[in-house]
């Protein structure tokens, strides 16, 4: 009985002690509720599958009678402020959790015999007693719904949920979902708005159909049965009127639990179920005539002759009431439960990410063009297929991968359709995405256009000497780069065509500008198709026979010794058993834990950012990895990069953003320092993409003498040159590090021939 009205009196005696808030009444329920669920684990099927449950006078609703067409409306209520949802809230509490007065609910829901009805007319009713009545409160509702159909239908449902400034409730009303029309939505949206007596605006959010064939509800409270017949029969309330018994049918699932070892009451044999089960009526009711005999005051045997109501029920157990361990382990479960579901994301992410690094370096292998500008990177064309530049635009492919150092090459171009602009040329390391060829610090190209004008240096028209009918369809164009002389030529046509050789560029060579090596660029636009010829006979259509055809002359990254993508990535160790057992290793951390530790708001948020911070640091590590990688990183380089921890990688970032916008890893890894007297390591990057710079700066080919260590946040640069060297031998007498800068100490600048010092 406390269960389904929830009195006020009840909860307050027992949630309250010497004016603090215990939760005992709560606790108390949740404890008993998870006994039952422990015992019916291990409670034994009654022999004939019977249990049954006295009413003791109870007369059920008329939904346990007959099949009621009706469906559930869910409401939200959104209030003006904080302190309206709480009125709100507190006025529909209190109209649900009151105890109302029978005659009021006798004159509101025209008769209805439920006991305890949660009816929405009889709430109100009862608040509004002392301010006109009952008569006045279903005038009003009349006024509000416009229907006499609804004086006797909406219902609450459940109890208002609170979350900011809204709440959401549920009604049930006696019509089908078809009939709650736009216009029935409405006036139940204001007698909501009315009921909650604050500034609020409710809004219907969802109808759901209840299926007519079902009668019986659900229990709120404990349910009590007992496999003793009689027992239930004393308790059915016979003796003063028609009794009413439920007899249930007990199956594995639903049996409940048996108290009778820790019953007061042993011979009753009762059973008990968890809160809210659903009972279902199984049958067609029958009524039963039950005599008993007792000895009268005389002495002599008296037999009373009742009848009772057998109503066959099945009962659906609530199978979502867990226990006290279970509460107490719910954190661990839930952080269980989205480590596991990061776990299959970060697997599947790896694999694809895995699958799209093999394919770029086989691509690579195989001597592919890549979009550089104005499409997509994971986009390559075949060596010696057709390349389609068209859009708005220029667009770009190269060999980014392809390190020309001192070599003399040679290669020819087809023009299968000419349109537009065609830059060709070599561009040098430095070369970002973000430029196309031309003539630049880091790219040297000429173009034709349309009109088969040659243009050249900053695309103005110029006359080379070569013949313009190269560029219109069927044409071929011969590229000719001789690196020691730094020499660009061209000519229009191959060797038959009688055309001379003309000097283009000079001064095509890797520098600090440039990078340390230079690669081929095309860049195009109007839908400009060609085909490069990598492999072109150099015999006879070369300047000198000291060219050779590009696809001859090529130094790939990374190394031939590597014939296929799979062994170069088992050569790094990189994997999807191996990056995922990272994260496997974490979790198996957490899940050694006592479940109990996690119900601590800071461990619980610790391990929380834990898990997401493994999970994005592994992810962000194989992106570096194949980042670099098709930068031109060799393997060795990327020892300290692969074994390095995944939460170094959470602050990865590409180095032109945290050092000078000339740092191209692709220059890096090819030899970049080798031009350069002054690096800037910043001290804001993972120790490994530090590691990487050092290493390189380091290496026994590099020109740096003076380092800069540079703080992007504070700003700060610190200074390390030679002079360093004599902090080791007399630190009194060295002038040791000067920030740049500051008031105190002299910048000291590297001596010529010293080597650096770290």
């Amino acid at each position: 009985a406390s269960l389904r009205g929830f009195p006020e009196r009840d909860v307050a005696a027992l949630c309250d002690e010497n004016g603090k808030n215990i939760n005992k009444y709560e606790t108390t329920i949740f404890c008993l509720a998870s006994a039952v669920t422990k015992l019916s684990k291990v409670t034994a099927i009654p022999p004939d599958r019977k249990l049954y449950r006295g009413l003791g006078g109870m007369v059920l609703p008329e939904q346990f009678w007959r099949r009621m067409r009706e469906c559930q409306v869910q409401v939200k209520i959104k209030a003006a402020s904080e302190a309206d949802a709480d009125q709100a809230c507190e006025m529909i509490q209190w109209n649900t959790r009151h105890n109302q007065s029978r005659s009021a609910l006798h004159s509101v829901t025209e008769g209805s015999r439920a006991v305890g009805e949660r009816s929405a007319l009889a709430a109100v009713a009862s608040r509004l007693r002392a301010g006109g009545g009952v008569a006045g409160l279903e005038k009003m509702w009349l006024e509000l719904l416009k229907d006499d159909e609804w004086t006797t239908k909406p219902r609450l449902v459940t109890e208002a949920v609170v979350t900011g400034k809204e709440l959401t409730i549920h009604f049930s009303l006696s019509m089908s979902k078809a009939e709650m029309t736009m216009e029935r939505m409405t006036q139940l949206e204001k007698a909501v708005e009315k009921l909650c007596r604050a500034q609020v605006k409710a809004k219907v959010v969802s109808v759901l159909d209840k299926p007519e064939d079902f009668k019986g509800g659900v229990e709120f409270g404990l349910l009590s049965m007992t496999t003793d017949r009689d027992t239930a029969l004393s308790y059915s309330g016979a003796r003063d009127q028609r009794g009413t018994i439920f007899e249930i049918l007990a199956g594995r699932i639903d049996v409940g639990a048996s108290i009778q070892a820790v019953s007061q009451y042993p011979a009753e044999e009762e059973f008990l179920t968890p809160p809210l089960s659903c009972l279902e009526v199984a049958g067609d009711p029958r009524v039963e005539v039950v005599s008993t005999e007792h000895t009268g005051p005389d002495g002599a045997k008296v037999t009373n002759t009742f009848q009772v109501v057998v109503l066959p029920m099945r009962v659906n157990v609530n199978l979502k009431s867990i226990t006290t361990d279970e509460l107490l382990q719910r954190r661990k479960f839930l952080h269980w439960a989205m480590s596991k579901n990061l776990r299959e994301e970060l697997h599947h992410d790896i694999e694809g990410d895995l699958d799209k690094l093999m394919a770029t370096l086989s691509a690579r292998a195989q001597g592919s063009l890549e979009y550089l500008f104005g499409g997509k990177r994971e986009e390559f064309v075949r060596m010696d297929s057709t390349v389609r530049l068209d859009g708005d635009g220029f667009k770009t492919v190269g060999l980014p991968h392809v390190a020309l150092k001192q070599q003399s090459v040679y290669l020819e171009i087809e023009i299968i359709k000419a349109s537009g602009a065609l830059p060709i040329g070599f561009a040098g390391a430095c070369l970002r995405q973000c430029e196309y060829a031309g003539e630049t610090k880091q790219a040297w190209a000429w173009a034709f256009d349309r009109e088969h004008h040659v243009l050249h240096g900053e695309l103005k028209q110029q006359s080379l000497g070569l013949d313009k009918s190269c560029y219109q369809d069927g044409g071929i164009l011969c590229v000719a780069l001789e690196l020691p002389a730094g020499r660009l030529l061209a000519r229009s046509g191959r060797a038959a065509s009688g055309n001379p050789w003309c000097e283009v560029f000079t001064g095509v060579l890797p520098s600090k500008e440039a990078g340390p090596f230079l690669f081929p660029v095309l860049s195009g636009e109007g839908g400009v198709q060609l085909r490069v010829i990598f492999d072109a006979a150099t015999e006879g259509e070369a300047p000198s026979d000291e060219y050779m055809s590009l696809a001859k002359s090529l130094s790939w990254i990374p190394p031939g010794e590597w014939d296929t993508a799979s062994k170069l990535l088992e050569s790094l160790q990189v994997s999807t058993e191996l990056l995922v057992d990272q994260f496997d290793r974490v979790q198996k951390q957490h899940t050694d834990m006592d479940g109990e530790e996690f119900n601590a708001d800071h461990v619980y948020k610790e391990k929380m950012i834990e898990v997401l911070e493994i999970k994005g640091g592994v992810s962000k590590k194989l992106a570096a990895v194949a980042s670099l990688l098709c930068e031109g990183a060799q393997p060795d380089q990327l020892g300290g990069v692969t074994q390095a921890p995944p939460r170094d990688f959470l602050q990865w970032k590409e180095i032109s953003e945290v050092c000078s916008k000339e740092y191209v890893w692709r220059a890096i890894f090819g030899g970049w320092f080798d031009f350069c007297e002054e690096a800037v390591v910043p001290l804001d990057v993972p120790p490994c993409q530090a590691g990487l710079l050092w290493a390189a700066i380091l290496s026994p080919s590099s020109a740096v003498v003076r380092v800069i260590l540079a703080d992007s946040h504070s700003k700060t640069r610190l200074s390390l040159s030679p002079d360093a060297a004599a902090a080791a031998a007399d630190p009194d007498s060295a002038p040791g590090l000067a920030r740049e800068g500051s008031q105190g100490g002299a910048d000291h600048s590297a001596r010529a021939g010293g080597d650096p010092v770290v």
